[in-house]
């Protein structure tokens, strides 16, 4: 029997247990076509993206421990807890995925001891590599950082300073940060810049636009200016 998490809580805390493995699907490229008169074929426009999954799992529960109405009072708690949420399983252990349930769910009444269902979550496209949650520790002296996969990546960098600073990664993504007394957050998912609720978009400056950890590739980082630290979670992924 397998075990589900969502946002770290076990499938196993309600009794609830997966019964078959699930099927692993492939994502849909995202593209355009367009049909030319006159010429053979369509024309293909790559939108450079993926389209999301759906991750579903065969399930049952029974009310061994409680009686049945509790219990599935429990299980819709447990889904519908976080409109969207990190979905980990038994089955792949080192990666995640971010995750909504986007439709209602219907467990079968074994007479009212115990029921079956599937549960089918949307997902995005990508797997994500636990240890890519990890943040990467550089001082004032910089470092290299590689990418594993054969995916770029959109990194979470927070610079500590006392006042002025530059990072560059890669040689060519530049970051300015102009008095910081703490840290800031570079997010380059989202493009912002920001340290705790707090935008600080008016005191970073990018150049070569947000960082990307390009596939397959050695990076070096380098500091300078009044940076003490830097930390990059790397989030790295897979399809």
């Amino acid at each position: 029997m397998g075990e589900i998490k969502i946002n770290g809580i076990s499938s196993k805390t309600i009794g609830l247990e997966v019964e078959t493995y699930p099927n692993y699907v492939a994502p849909k490229r995202s593209y355009e076509t367009v049909h030319v008169p006159g010429r053979n074929g369509d024309l293909v426009f790559d939108n450079g993206c993926y389209e999301n999954v759906r991750r579903s799992y065969e399930v049952s529960i029974g009310s061994h421990v409680t009686d049945y109405t509790t219990l599935m009072r429990d299980v819709m708690d447990w889904l519908h807890r976080y409109v969207h949420f990190r979905l980990e399983d038994s089955y792949e252990p080192d990666y995640y995925r971010i995750a909504f349930l986007p439709e209602e769910v219907e467990f079968s009444n074994l007479f009212h001891h115990g029921g079956k269902a599937t549960l089918e979550f949307e997902c995005k496209p990508q797997r994500f590599l636990n240890n890519g949650q990890n943040s990467i520790t550089y001082t004032t002296s910089g470092g290299s950082i590689t990418n594993p996969t054969r995916y770029d990546s959109e990194p979470l960098i927070r610079i500590y300073c006392n006042g002025d600073g530059k990072v560059t990664i890669g040689g060519y993504y530049t970051i300015n940060v102009k008095g910081i007394t703490d840290y800031v957050d570079i997010d380059s998912e989202i493009q912002d810049a920001y340290s705790g609720e707090k935008n600080m978009n008016g005191q970073v400056e990018v150049y070569g636009g947000f960082p990307i950890l390009e596939a397959n590739k050695k990076m070096t980082i380098t500091t300078s200016g009044n940076i003490t630290k830097l930390e990059v979670t790397p989030r790295w992924y897979v399809i």
